[in-house]
């Protein structure tokens, strides 16, 4: 059976380089501060610019109000993809672009509208807060003595619009009691190693690591989960403590690194949306990095023949929500979650947010999801209500709750198949949510997978 996602963090190089998408082993070349990634990294994916029609965005030297050619490129992603025709390229240039980006377009199967990271460069799009990666020194503060805890650290200014409600075009897809609560999510800059999301300050400030609780709910007695944020709906400021895991039961997993947040670059997520595509047809997403959104870090909705391939999603509340999406083609993409090397189920259901990383809500059909992978977070995908689905060729590993929802009170799921995947360190590989209503027919078919279950979830 060749094929298979490997098991070896190091290998994916030599696989995934020859179907176009490359990673980078960040320990290779710097050593990480924080702790080491648990993934390999993006980096540029060699090749050529397209044949057709270019236009260019550089956040570097571009200019809004210039031609967006090569030589003299526009600024920002978002005015490209206004200014793009049917048939168009849009090429962008290295750099993290601290944007919402939103396409409603409606290109052709013979003029499609393209969106791809310049050959051999690295494009980020992030919808979180540029003063924490790019100048941690100065947005972080101590918190007094008097008021917290030795090692906790705030935010300079505030961030009023994070004690919004989720928006309901936004919903949030978690399975636990607090999932609406933590308002902010993120990632260690250098290794993009998840923080907790943490709902209650009591366990943000707490040196406790075990579960000698009244109940799982309660946040009298704290709980402490590893590095984390929490928003302060007093004072609208984000609170971050770096302090490192109280205990040995992971060895090398435990956290050890940096405790001062303004020595590191960190990934802060909002309620904002990296990209969103709505009522569109025939768009093309090619190697560009989205990050840096406490809700969704990819919508997809009302559209028809999309392709994403080398994208890689960081995080999100989903990581990617679908709805109302005909012919969508993925492959060679990484879904990454929340977990980190130190998460439990516990510690994200009943202690912070526990997000499911893929979501296909109702009336979703023609999907192919290949050479994919799906890893590190509470809850993996759901993708049974999708008819006409092909999931092959995927690597879901390392979720602490269900690999993949086969029933979720959706309608939909004919005609589906499962195969040739390797599904590994899931607390159940095979998901079955609710008593299959709306879903009366449905026949998804699995074959030809490996269930590998050699390594443990931390419970």
């Amino acid at each position: 059976m060749q094929g298979f996602p490997s098991s070896s963090r190091f290998s994916h190089i030599g696989r995934l380089a020859s179907t176009g998408l490359v990673w980078l082993w960040l320990a290779g070349t710097a050593q990480a501060a924080s702790h080491p990634p648990m993934r390999p990294l993006p980096t540029g994916v060699p090749g050529e610019l397209p044949a057709g029609p270019t236009r260019f965005v550089d956040g570097l030297r571009g200019d809004d109000a210039g031609p967006g050619s090569a030589d003299k490129p526009w600024r920002s992603i978002a005015h490209g993809v206004a200014m793009l025709q049917d048939g168009e390229t849009l090429v962008i240039r290295a750099g993290v672009y601290y944007e919402t980006v939103r396409i409603a377009r409606q290109g052709t199967a013979e003029h499609p509208v393209t969106l791809m990271a310049h050959p051999g460069e690295v494009v980020v799009i992030d919808a979180g807060y540029r003063e924490f990666f790019a100048a941690p020194s100065t947005a972080w503060e101590p918190v007094a003595a008097d008021a917290g805890v030795n090692g906790e650290f705030q935010s300079i200014r505030s961030y009023p619009e994070l004690a919004a409600p989720p928006a309901p075009t936004r919903p949030v897809w978690g399975s636990d009691a607090y999932s609406e609560q933590v308002r902010v999510l993120g990632n260690f800059g250098d290794s993009l190693v998840p923080l907790h999301g943490y709902h209650a300050v009591t366990d943000l400030r707490s040196d406790n690591s075990y579960w000698n609780l009244a109940g799982k709910l309660e946040v009298d007695h704290g709980l402490y989960c590893g590095p984390g944020l929490w928003f302060d709906p007093e004072t609208h400021r984000i609170h971050v403590r770096l302090a490192h895991t109280p205990t040995d039961w992971l060895g090398a997993d435990e956290y050890r690194g940096v405790t001062d947040p303004r020595t590191v670059p960190l990934v802060v997520s909002g309620a904002g949306t990296p990209l969103t595509i709505d009522q569109s047809q025939h768009v093309r997403i090619r190697n560009i990095v989205l990050r840096g959104s406490r809700s969704h870090t990819l919508t997809l909705t009302r559209s028809r023949n999309v392709e994403l391939d080398g994208v890689a999603i960081y995080g999100g509340c989903p990581g990617m929500f679908v709805r109302g999406v005909h012919g969508l083609r993925m492959t060679h993409c990484a879904l990454r979650g929340v977990a980190a090397p130190w998460s439990s189920r516990a510690a994200h259901k009943y202690r912070g947010i526990s997000p499911y990383l893929f979501v296909a809500d109702s009336d979703n059909r023609d999907f192919e999801i290949a050479w994919c992978e799906l890893t590190d977070g509470h809850d993996g995908a759901v993708i049974g209500a999708v008819d006409n689905l092909s999931f092959h060729h995927n690597l879901v590993e390392n979720f602490n709750d269900d690999g993949l929802y086969l029933t979720i009170e959706r309608p939909g799921g004919r005609n589906g198949l499962i195969a040739q995947n390797r599904i590994a360190r899931c607390l159940s590989s095979f998901a079955f949510a609710g008593d299959g209503a709306r879903q009366e027919g449905s026949e998804i078919h699995i074959t030809r997978n490996v269930l590998d279950l050699r390594q443990p979830i931390f419970k």
